[in-house]
């Protein structure tokens, strides 16, 4: 049986190969936009064909998602890139993408291997490095130029912000290039659930998804190089010890780091991430909780509906969590949809602005659309 005569087939069997252990219904729903009676016809052909090449077939944790067993990752992942072709054809974005992740890994990046990498023309390479110097202006990066090849300058905390943000934008692309260990990765999904139960707080699929790949690469770099750890600030206030702090240390320690700048840069960054559901007893929680209420009040004034609070107020406070700590920590949240809404619900997305007045006292700064 080949995979292609399957339909959906190729479709599940990446999002099963992904770096998290678990995949949801709720997930593959989104991403694909199939039925569970689809789902489950596509999930019995693919197990015959798993079955054909005696690999375990995919499971099911009732309650938390389905996914693959590490052996069976490994085997479908070797075939994948056994199968690749060897000159694949890459739009710009794309190009621009591994060319930037290529430069932020310290790989060797020139006019000539750009050319060859992606069977380009001499003006095509020229261009995208053109295009490339005015993108990166955004992260506060350079491309410098010279005889050897080119180089990026900048510091690591900017080059570590466009890793993410490129996750988060193009997570599937970067997946297929970065050659995660299955192993690693499986590693890193149990101390994020781990982290999950102790704290109360759970991220939503998306950020643990991120947050997988993230560290994966994030680990493998500090290991790599010295250069590659923050530096030290003198003036920097000592971080407490509590149940994050303690995670990010002992993390840091399986990897023979000893650094509270990478302390605090793990916290701030666990802290922005999207959750589903949230420890309420949290002391910012707490802080939150009222001005949940005022926003809800002032947007059922100024639009004239009649919203909950009981049905909106713990699903806006979790999100306005997430956004206290990125708007402190100065993390950007991406919206993928936000032009679509913008533009069909124009007049909801004001009333919501309006509303959000009390939150931005708080915090003492305007919220980005995208939030």
């Amino acid at each position: 049986m080949s995979l292609e005569t399957i339909k959906h087939g190729k479709a599940v069997l990446n999002l099963l190969l992904e770096p998290q252990i678990y995949v949801s219904f709720d997930k593959i729903n989104s991403s694909l936009h199939i039925s569970r009676r689809t789902f489950f016809y596509t999930v019995k052909k693919l197990n015959d064909y798993l079955a054909d090449r005696d690999l375990d077939p995919i499971q099911n944790m009732k309650g938390v998602g389905y996914y693959l067993s590490t052996d069976t990752k490994k085997a479908l992942l070797q075939e994948s890139q056994q199968a690749a072709p060897a000159t694949p054809v890459f739009p710009q974005q794309e190009r621009h993408i591994l060319i930037m992740l290529s430069l932020v890994n310290g790989d060797k990046v020139s006019l000539e291997n750009t050319q060859r990498r992606f069977n380009v023309t001499h003006h095509t390479a020229v261009s995208d490095f053109k295009a490339l110097r005015e993108s990166v202006k955004k992260y506060h990066l350079t491309l410098v130029s010279s005889s050897a090849g080119t180089t990026i300058k900048g510091i690591e905390r900017d080059q570590r912000n466009w890793f993410l943000t490129a996750i988060s934008d193009h997570g599937a692309l970067i997946n297929t290039v970065l050659a995660i260990d299955p192993e690693m990765s499986l590693k890193i999904t149990e101390l994020l659930r781990q982290l999950e139960k102790q704290t109360g707080n759970y991220f939503s699929d998306d950020t643990l998804t991120i947050f997988i790949t993230f560290f994966c690469w994030y680990l493998n770099r500090l290991t790599n190089s010295n250069e590659n750890h923050l530096l030290s600030s003198a003036d920097k206030a000592s971080l407490a010890h509590d149940t994050l702090t303690d995670w990010a240390r002992s993390l840091l320690s399986m990897y023979k780091v000893e650094s509270e700048e990478e302390v605090a840069f793990i916290t701030y960054l666990v802290k922005s991430g999207q959750f589903v559901h949230v420890n309420t007893n949290n002391s910012i929680a707490q802080t939150i909780r009222p001005i949940v209420k005022q926003v809800i009040i002032r947007f059922n004034d100024l639009s004239g509906s009649d919203v909950s609070s009981n049905t909106l107020e713990v699903p806006l406070l979790t999100h306005l969590l997430s956004t206290y700590y990125r708007v402190k920590y100065h993390i950007r949240f991406k919206q993928p949809s936000l032009n679509l809404i913008m533009k069909q619900y124009d007049e909801l997305v004001f009333f919501t602005r309006m509303s959000l007045k009390p939150f931005e006292e708080l915090i003492l700064s305007l919220i980005h659309i995208s939030e």
